[in-house]
């Protein structure tokens, strides 16, 4: 094994312990081997919480050395073995599966096994795409805090749009720390592992609510569709936000349906995450965060309380815009967000550019492949279907996501950026995060409503 393999598996092995201490801390995981089935829920959760807390770390001053992230997480991973409070619950017995139910969940893996196979072999290979945004404004940036150890505001400034969050150079740039050098090529291999953790901690959530037959095909759709197949690889932090957002997702419903504060512990340590990866990730964690506290309060009442701490996770954008405010570095884009966005003038006058962007991405999605019509019609009609049986649930996921869609296309209307060009290239890459977070939703709305008949 090569040393940079080697330097690799040192990295991954300690985002696993992270994410593993971290699941044992919420009572959601043992030491025990026959929770090898949490390894990539594991490395997803060590992911998004290294990544978040070395981001901190960052505009406090902290240098990101190897050993910085040594030590980071170990207190990490001591915090969550000394603070544990609930021990997990018994596994409940699954129901009996016929053998055509199995034989479908067995066609499904080996789909998603093949699928997700294909794109490691990819990465192997050093094959990424050198987009013109990760060339001048990503990569910089992770090659800036890798040479300097730290966010240098004076080179940080003349970056193309120096306010966006920091969380996908930093892990980047943790990952050049390990193997000790700038080398791009190495980030597809990562990408692609954590997709891979993506897909298997879907299955670990939903493994205990939706039977496999279920799961296991919509993932394999997912994974299918060509769009998502080849962001496996992709170094441009979208398909990172929708890991991230599809995961903040599915623990915060799932809390509604149970009440379990696990589930919060791990939505929150998503949505911190989706709101450092990306600035689309603030409003999709932001609106996320307020309906399902808001949900909680109406149909929980007091027990609905604990869901504030949602609230933390669109907070966590508030250091990064100190730091920008401390080193005068500008926290928006005027030609996003300039003086007159809230002026009903203004927006009268530009309403053309909403309707055209909603046009665009209500067709867009039909006009890609076959899939990601299934998909959509699926997560639709399984709402419909399903919501008297589980309607808290439902009403969340389908206020979230229609909030969500109507926050992305009101960023094109109040623009000062060319239309069709500024559409065409952002929605048909953030606009993807809504359709995994309703695929990735769809199987667990239909096996929460099959265990409320039973």
């Amino acid at each position: 094994m090569s040393r940079l393999a080697l330097d690799l598996l040192a990295e991954n092995v300690i985002l696993v312990a992270v994410g593993w201490a971290f699941l044992y801390g919420v009572g959601l995981g043992t030491a025990r081997r026959g929770d090898l089935r949490l390894i990539g829920l594991s490395y997803l959760v060590g992911w998004a919480l290294l990544s978040s807390l070395l981001s901190f770390a960052l505009m406090l001053g902290i240098p990101l050395v190897l050993p910085t992230v040594v030590v980071v997480a170990g207190l990490t991973i001591a915090a969550s073995v000394v603070l544990r409070r609930h021990p997990p619950e018994p596994p409940e017995p699954r129901a009996k599966e016929g053998v055509a139910e199995r034989v479908v969940t067995a066609f499904a893996v080996a789909i998603i096994a093949v699928a997700l196979a294909s794109a490691l072999v990819t990465a192997l290979k050093s094959e990424w795409d050198p987009n013109l945004d990760l060339l001048t404004a990503w990569l910089p940036r992770a090659h800036l805090i890798f040479l300097s150890h730290q966010f240098d505001a004076s080179q940080w400034a003349t970056f193309l749009d120096p306010w966006y969050p920091p969380l996908a150079p930093t892990s980047y740039a943790t990952t050049f720390a390990f193997v000790g050098g700038f080398h791009p090529s190495v980030l597809s291999v990562q990408q692609a592992l954590l997709g891979v953790a993506f897909i298997l901690s879907v299955a670990t959530i939903l493994d205990r609510f939706a039977p496999r037959w279920i799961t296991f095909p919509s993932l394999a759709l997912l994974v299918t569709a060509p769009w998502f197949w080849w962001r496996l690889t992709s170094l441009l932090p979208d398909q990172t936000l929708a890991y991230l957002v599809a995961a903040a997702g599915l623990t915060s419903l799932l809390w509604l349906y149970e009440r379990r504060n696990a589930w919060l512990a791990l939505a929150l340590v998503f949505l911190v995450a989706t709101t450092l990866v990306k600035l689309e990730g603030l409003a999709f964690a932001g609106i996320l965060a307020v309906v399902v506290a808001a949900t909680g309060l109406v149909v929980h009442r007091r027990q609905g309380l604990p869901a504030l701490i949602l609230l933390l996770g669109p907070l966590a954008i508030v250091p990064w815009r100190l730091w920008l405010s401390a080193n005068n570095i500008a926290a928006t884009n005027s030609q996003l967000n300039g003086s007159q966005s809230l002026s009903p003038s203004f927006l009268a006058h530009r309403i053309h550019r909403l309707t055209y962007a909603i046009r665009y991405m209500l067709d867009a999605p039909w006009r890609q492949d076959y899939r990601t019509a299934v998909i959509i019609v699926l997560a639709i009609a399984v709402t419909l279907v399903v919501v008297r049986q589980i309607p808290a649930v439902t009403v969340a996921l389908a206020i979230w996501l229609t909030l969500s869609f109507f926050a992305l296309a009101s960023s094109y209307w109040t623009a000062q950026i060319d239309l069709q060009f500024y559409v065409a290239t952002s929605a048909s890459r953030v606009g993807g995060v809504l359709i995994v977070a309703a695929a990735t939703a769809t199987p667990l709305l239909l096996g929460l409503a099959l265990r409320s008949r039973r």
